[in-house]
C-alpha cells in the first residue's frame, strides 16, 4: 500500500526515496533510469505496485479464512465439505484407465462422433459412466469433453460410498461437478499467481 501511495506522488520524492529501498529501487528501475538519464515510467509502476498491493491483499484475507475463522461454524464446515472433502474422495477413487476398455470407446465414440455405441454391459459403474456420458453428447464444448474425462478416471461406486459430511444424499453428478470446479479455482489461481510474478 505504502508502494502504491509513493507511485502517486512527485517523481523528486520517488528518486530520493529509491536509494534507501533496496526494495522500491527495483520497483521503479531506479538504477537503470539513473544510469540511462530517462525520467521513471511512473504509471507502470503504479500498475505493478498496485498489482501487488492486491495480491497481499488476498493473501491476508487468505491466511484470515484460513487460521482466524471459527471452524465450527456452517459456513466452514460447509465450505471444506464440498471442497476439500469432496475432491479428496474424487483423488482416492481414481482408478486405471488399462481397466476400462469399454468406457474408454464410448470416450472415442463422443468425441470421434461415431455411431451410436450398445450399451451391453452388466457392470453397473460402466452403466452409469456410459449414461452421464451419453447425456453430453450433444453438448461438446470444451467443459463437457473434460467433465467427461473427469467421469472416465474415477470409480464411482467407491466414489458415491465416501459421503459427505454435510451434504450426505449429493448426487455422484453434482460432486463430480464441484471437482471439475475446484481443478477450474486451482488453475485460475496459478494463473494469478504466474500474472502477478
Amino acid at each position: 500500500m505504502f508502494y502504491v501511495i509513493l507511485t502517486f506522488m512527485d517523481e523528486s520524492i520517488v528518486y530520493r526515496y529509491c536509494p534507501l529501498d533496496t526494495t522500491a529501487a527495483p520497483l521503479f528501475h531506479y538504477y537503470e533510469h539513473m544510469k540511462n538519464g530517462t525520467s521513471i515510467n511512473i504509471v507502470d509502476c503504479r500498475i505493478t505496485a498496485i498489482i501487488l498491493c492486491t495480491y497481499l491483499i488476498f493473501i491476508l484475507h487468505s491466511e484470515y479464512m484460513l487460521f482466524l475463522t471459527d471452524r465450527d461454524s456452517i459456513s466452514w464446515r460447509l465450505l471444506y465439505d464440498i471442497s476439500n472433502r469432496n475432491y479428496d474422495n474424487y483423488l482416492k477413487s481414481i482408478i486405471n484407465l488399462k481397466k476400462i476398455d469399454s468406457i474408454r470407446s464410448v470416450f472415442r465414440m463422443i468425441f470421434l462422433d461415431n455411431q451410436e455405441y450398445p450399451m451391453n454391459t452388466d457392470d453397473d459403474d460402466e452403466r452409469i459412466k456410459m449414461t452421464m456420458m451419453m447425456k453430453m453428447k450433444n453438448r461438446q464444448n470444451f467443459l463437457n469433453k473434460y467433465f467427461n474425462h473427469l467421469i472416465i478416471n474415477v470409480d464411482l461406486q467407491k466414489f458415491r460410498k465416501s459421503k459427505l459430511n454435510v451434504f450426505n444424499y449429493c448426487g455422484v453428478e453434482t460432486r463430480i461437478y464441484l471437482v471439475f470446479t475446484m481443478i477450474l479455482l486451482h488453475l485460475i489461481d496459478v494463473f494469478l499467481m504466474i500474472l502477478v510474478i
